[in-house]
């Protein structure tokens, strides 16, 4: 359904709102406190919440019908609720974000999904992977040339559909992929999580194998963006991987002329399907693929949800070009915050989701604990605070902007 009168004119007054919160003062203090933190300068810790899981409790609801108005409508709500009731780190964009119309699919692999059952909000919080490959000696049998498709007149399309709407109030730019790297995913998705542990003691030269192959398809895939011209800087407002905003000025490369490379970026890699393999078999199996594509970009952000500490020592301190190590609630805070104090890189430390998301009545003592814990283990290091996979807040509008006072006044407390 094509926009409607009466949507654009709601879209326009709300894109005033939102371009009002972007020329905020507080937005070039928070760009300046992340080009601070990203370049090793001595700040407070940066916060950031990742609002995407927990929107329906922090939005306002839609009033648009037609689907286009909804996918505008819904960005630019998104960053108003995040700065008026989180007041995170977050910089609001001076901009409306398009993203090319791309579908990768490495080795044209498919794999189904069974859903669990639905949540109260009808929520598919948890599914169940039907893994295809029962014999590790057969898994190169599933792989297939890999997919690579770009829709120009669809991204054009609708980028010209938020310029008529809203493009003479908040300006409207091309925006290329995030670039994350999980070649450990696909092995689990083709064996599941008992038989990948069983392959990698049993079979190692095989899912070594899988993996360079997967490597090599991986950077195919970065060299075609570069060719059609669809990469795009994110040493901005944008997020990296699974961190915070990617403000530097130690990118792009010293060689940059204006069309983004690999080379000029931040990537995100992890491993987290391989946890309970040990040490030494992920720097036999996985590793050495990882280092060459991370050789091949910018700067690196490593980890998602697994535990890096007993990586860090034999083989992860050395990943080229590594800047961010993320620092979960089943990693152990007592060796990285040793690791990495005095170093080059960044305390990516991600808190415990459960302490917001599950008490119905917000536990701020407790909450307060792990903060006051954190800061107290990972003195002398670069902290950075980021807040992932929470689903719900309770209905409780203000808890993350409760949680975000709360780190700063330990911050300030403890610094």
């Amino acid at each position: 359904m094509a926009i409607s009168a009466s949507e654009r004119s709601y879209l326009r007054d709300i894109a005033k709102k939102y371009m009002e919160n972007a020329r905020l003062p507080v937005m070039e203090e928070r760009k300046q406190l992340w080009f601070d933190h990203n370049e090793m300068r001595r700040t407070r810790p940066p916060i950031l919440f990742e609002t995407g899981t927990f929107c329906q409790d922090i939005m306002p609801p839609l009033k648009c019908q037609s689907d286009d108005a909804l996918g505008i409508e819904s960005k630019l709500l998104l960053a108003i609720a995040n700065h008026e009731l989180i007041g995170d780190d977050q910089v609001v964009p001076p901009c409306f974000t398009v993203g090319w119309d791309t579908y990768f699919n490495m080795f044209d692999l498919h794999f189904e999904r069974e859903a669990a059952t639905e949540d109260d909000e009808g929520m598919h919080l948890a599914y169940h992977v039907k893994h295809p490959c029962k014999d590790t000696t057969k898994l190169f049998d599933y792989l297939r040339p890999t997919v690579l498709t770009l829709n120009r007149e669809s991204t054009l399309a609708w980028k010209w559909t938020v310029e008529d709407a809203i493009g003479d109030i908040v300006p409207v730019v091309m925006s290329g992929p995030q670039l994350w790297v999980c070649l450990a995913n696909l092995t689990w998705s083709l064996l599941g999580t008992e038989a990948l542990m069983m392959a990698v003691a049993e079979h190692p030269e095989i899912i070594a194998e899988f993996h360079r192959r997967a490597k090599d398809e991986y950077l195919a895939y970065c060299r075609w963006l570069e060719r059609e011209h669809l990469i795009s800087l994110n040493n901005d407002f944008s997020q990296v991987g699974s961190g915070g905003s990617g403000w530097t000025h130690d990118l792009p490369a010293p060689d940059f002329k204006g069309q983004a490379r690999l080379k000029d970026l931040w990537i995100h890699i992890n491993a987290q399907e391989m946890v309970g393999v040990s040490p030494r078999q992920y720097e036999e199996v996985l590793y050495p693929f990882y280092a060459e594509i991370a050789s091949a970009a910018g700067q690196v952000y490593y980890g998602c949800c697994e535990p890096v500490h007993e990586l860090w020592a034999r083989c992860l301190h050395k990943l080229p070009n590594l800047k961010c190590v993320a620092i979960t609630p089943w990693c152990s805070e007592e060796i990285m915050g040793e690791a990495l104090r005095g170093t080059k890189f960044i305390y990516s430390h991600k808190p415990n989701p459960g302490l917001i998301g599950v008490p119905a009545v917000f536990d701020e003592e407790a909450f307060a604990d792990s903060i006051r814990k954190t800061l107290t283990i990972a003195k002398g290091c670069q902290i950075q605070f980021i807040f992932r996979d929470i689903y719900t807040l309770q209905k409780d509008r203000a808890r993350a902007g409760r949680a975000v006072r709360i780190i700063r006044e330990l911050s300030e407390k403890l610094s």
